[in-house]
């Protein structure tokens, strides 16, 4: 997963250059805290485990 202060058009390439997820820092903000970081992480960690694989090349 990649926490990146890179704008969204840079999700496709990092996505295929191997990170297996991408999120905006930005999208951390005061009002909503760490929420949208750790629903990404729990999206992330609930995919199967083929997908997983897959994402990342093996």
């Amino acid at each position: 997963m990649v926490l990146t202060s890179l704008p969204q058009a840079n999700e496709s390439k990092l996505l295929k250059e191997g990170a297996t997820a991408y999120f905006e820092k930005s999208l951390l903000t005061i009002d909503k805290g760490p929420v949208p970081f750790v629903e990404a992480v729990e999206k992330l960690l609930a995919r199967p485990a083929r997908a997983n694989a897959a994402v990342a090349g093996e």
